[in-house]
């Protein structure tokens, strides 16, 4: 495990489990085999704390203390960005993610 404090979990559609870490970003837990892998993509995590996780088709979005939000696509490229940066958003924390009216709302602070 690469950090020893999870702050959140999300299960992924195979059956493993995306935990959100305090300082060491997020990796995941297989059911199949009860081991933790590595994603290759967020080996060098630099956003900081993984406060919440919603999953928004084929990637997460994961809110965190110092980064805003950081979307990781699970299927395809695989990739991870920023997302706020990217979308212009000033905010630098999202502590929770809120389900409703069809859609997820941000919690930012």
């Amino acid at each position: 495990m690469p950090d020893n404090i999870v702050k959140v979990m999300g299960v992924l559609p195979d059956n493993t489990i995306l935990l959100g870490f305090h300082q060491m970003g997020i990796a995941v837990f297989d059911m199949n085999s009860y081991q933790f892998k590595s994603i290759d993509k967020a080996k060098d995590w630099t956003f900081g704390v993984v406060n919440c996780i919603t999953k928004l088709q084929n990637e997460f979005w994961l809110g965190t203390d110092g980064n805003g939000i950081v979307d990781y696509e699970f299927s395809g490229d695989k990739r991870i960005r920023n997302f706020f940066d990217k979308a212009g958003f000033p905010f630098k924390k999202s502590k929770c993610f809120v389900e409703g009216y069809g859609r997820e709302c941000l919690g930012c602070c």
